[in-house]
């Protein structure tokens, strides 16, 4: 009964405060304007601002709004205990994994009595040589393997950035593993991730209508793995099936697995993505992003600031190095803003640009 409590508490308080409204907040020394709180939690609030999306903790807040949102510092504590013994458990878990497959492929090298091996396309070996400087191509580019398995380039509704990116891995891995198109659906993914954060609507789609609903939320990369997770992946309906509202085909079994690429934002992290591309599989990475304006002209993502508290989400399929130097190379990304942005929909982060802005970054497989 008691944890029934607590999870009714928990649903009660995401549902409570989502349509609360602020024209200024202030969260200590930062100040946000026309605030609209997306979900409450014990020590932080989700919101929407002039500028974007973020995550702001209740410590910082005014004692009356302490008080409307509940603070309690000793339930923050635990959350964010909670929270943090989580991420030291997936870390020690992608430990695990590459250690394993380190292993692996030593005795694969002793078995062949090879000194030096070539590594095999896929996962695994990708693993196995993180933390190692990699070997640069002149050029690893996915986009006529994506073209050949009919996976084109979206165009998101609302910042549905990570949905996407994720999306787009997952058809990839899946037609590169088994031979045939696997068109997921987008819309689906929005609307389940809106679910498992316990916001009440859809996020850029409304289901009824099949129009925008407005509210255009952002998520995490990780938000999107815990949706898959919780609700499973659907097939992309067709317009007919759309407006007759005919339920969505799920996949019968999803065998899913998304692995965090160590390093992030450092010289090792970036070698590492190396490593994957090498291996033919794409890389989705969080990244912070420049204002529309400076990039609407250019593919090239180089030296342009970044908004305050602004990100996006794209899927990494290839890389070019002309002279061997890795700070010198460019990698291909894959946009969500349609064909007509960038070079057919792609654009090209430099070294420095990753270098100083990558946020996150996973490796997706759907077997």
């Amino acid at each position: 009964m008691k944890s029934f409590l607590l999870l009714f508490s928990l649903i009660f308080s995401l549902h409570a405060f989502a349509a609360d409204s602020y024209e200024k907040l202030e969260v200590g020394s930062d100040v946000f304007h026309r605030v609209v709180v997306l979900s409450a939690n014990e020590s932080s609030l989700s919101i929407r601002h002039a500028r974007g999306i973020a995550q702001v903790p209740l410590s910082k807040l005014s004692p009356e709004l302490q008080a409307k949102y509940g603070y309690d510092s000793a339930r923050a504590a635990d959350r964010e205990a909670e929270l943090a013994a989580q991420r030291q458990r997936q870390i020690q878990a992608q430990e695990q994994r590459i250690a394993a497959a380190k292993a692996v492929q030593a005795r694969e090298l002793r078995s062949q009595a090879r000194a030096v091996a070539p590594s095999p396309a896929g996962s695994s070996s990708a693993f196995s040589l993180f933390g190692t400087e990699p070997q640069l191509k002149t050029e690893v580019d996915l986009r006529d393997r994506f073209r050949s398995h009919g996976i084109r380039v979206r165009s998101q509704s609302g910042p549905s950035c990570s949905v996407h990116a994720i999306v787009a891995a997952l058809e990839y891995q899946f037609a590169e593993g088994h031979g045939q198109a696997l068109n997921l659906s987008e819309p689906y993914l929005i609307n389940a991730t809106s679910r498992s954060l316990g916001r009440p609507d859809a996020v850029g789609f409304d289901r009824e209508t099949g129009r925008r609903n407005g509210l255009d939320l952002g998520f995490a990369l990780e938000h999107v793995f815990q949706a898959i997770r919780g609700h499973g992946l659907a097939l992309e309906q067709t317009r007919e099936e759309r407006a007759a509202k005919t339920p969505y085909s799920m996949l019968d079994t999803v065998n899913f697995s998304p692995f965090m690429v160590p390093g992030a934002r450092s010289e090792k992290g970036i070698q590492n993505i190396v490593h994957v591309l090498n291996a033919n599989m794409p890389v989705v990475v969080g990244v912070s992003w420049p204002a529309y304006s400076r990039i609407a002209h250019t593919s090239v993502l180089s030296k342009q600031p970044v908004r305050p508290d602004g990100g996006h989400a794209v899927t990494i399929i290839g890389y070019r190095c002309e002279d061997g130097k890795i700070e010198n190379a460019k990698f291909i990304f894959r946009n969500s803003w349609g064909d007509d942005w960038g070079a057919g929909g792609y654009g090209f982060f430099t070294y420095e640009y990753l270098l100083n802005n990558l946020n996150s970054c996973y490796v997706v497989e759907l077997k």
